[in-house]
């Protein structure tokens, strides 16, 4: 077994069965470019599989306590750290983006099925993309 640091956009090698994304994918400056690469190095039966913040649609969904914490860390943390990345051009999905934004980015990167396979009021446990 070998570990090695890439990014999410270059990451080498082809065929994986499975790869992870934990609360990650909403920080990366072009998440749809990362979605792409993924999809091109899954193995024809392969599967992503998403952690993200368990957001809702719309501003008024996210409006309760978990909501505000996530708002707040999206601020301070996730957007800032997606603009590091790739400045004016980041994508900027902070820990809101929402289901249905990330299926879309999903879809765009040529991903045929999106499911949620389990959730927390913290977390989309499981949002479960194949090729």
């Amino acid at each position: 077994m070998t570990f090695e640091t890439a990014s999410a956009e270059t990451f080498a090698g082809t065929g994986y069965d499975a790869v992870f994304i934990f609360d990650a994918l909403h920080d990366m400056g072009d998440p749809l470019a990362a979605l792409r690469h993924i999809r091109d190095v899954l193995a024809p039966e392969g599967v992503l599989v998403v952690v993200e913040p368990n957001a809702a649609d719309t501003v008024e969904g996210n409006l309760n306590l978990v909501g505000q914490i996530f708002y707040s860390a999206s601020t301070f943390i996730c957007t800032q750290h997606s603009r590091w990345q790739s400045g004016e051009q980041a994508a900027c999905l902070g820990a809101q983006a929402g289901q249905a934004r990330l299926t879309a980015l999903a879809e765009q990167a040529g991903f045929r099925s999106v499911r949620r396979a389990a959730e927390t009021p913290f977390n989309i446990v499981v949002l479960e993309l194949r090729p």
